[in-house]
């Protein structure tokens, strides 16, 4: 069988422990009870994980695509662009499909569109909106 979260647990835990994660989710939940509000943290956790991962990728193969373009090599096909055409970038393509499989096609522009809706401050990626090609945020640390 597939393991396709061992991955992102620790990252997952961390963003769960984040205080800013915690903030947004409840002042977005206010009336919500705190199981809700715990599903819902653990849900975006992995949201932002995927989404990352899949930029991430993006970055390595097609820096100057938009976000949108993780879409296309989530399908993976090996369109003839130049990017595609190193096999290192076609294996970093193929294992991100692997890890992203729930996230092809319209999920993609799904998770997208939640995730730059989240505050940047919990984001790794700047990204107004999902046709913009994604810049990394620089860290303080």
């Amino acid at each position: 069988m597939r393991d396709i979260i061992s991955w992102r647990k620790g990252l997952c835990k961390k963003l769960c422990n984040s205080e800013e994660l915690k903030e947004y989710v409840v002042s977005n939940l206010v009336n919500a009870d705190t199981k809700v509000q715990q599903r819902q943290i653990k849900r975006f956790a992995q949201l932002i994980a995927d989404v990352e991962l899949g930029l991430t990728l993006l970055q390595q193969v097609a820096p100057e695509e938009p976000a949108t373009s993780v879409e296309a090599l989530l399908k993976g096909y090996r369109f003839p662009v130049q990017q595609l055409q190193s096999d290192r970038n076609w294996q970093l393509i193929q294992n991100a499909r692997f890890y992203l499989i729930q996230r092809k096609g319209r999920q993609w522009l799904r998770v997208l569109q939640e995730y730059i809706n989240l505050p940047e401050i919990i984001r790794i990626y700047s990204l107004e909106e999902a046709r913009n090609v994604p810049q990394l945020i620089p860290s303080s640390k």
